[in-house]
């Protein structure tokens, strides 16, 4: 499985902050939640 994900932040060069503090975190999160699910589901994947 291959993820590839676009976005775009607000505040021109400021949105920075935003993506350091807030979206990035989000979305480790996200995935990290999707690896555990798979790994219940299918087990241990190589």
């Amino acid at each position: 499985m291959e993820d590839l994900v676009h976005y775009a932040l607000p505040l021109g060069p400021g949105g920075w902050l935003l993506d350091k503090w807030i979206v990035r975190s989000r979305l480790e999160e996200v995935f990290r939640y999707r690896r555990e699910v798979l790994r219940e589901m299918f087990g241990e994947l190589a």
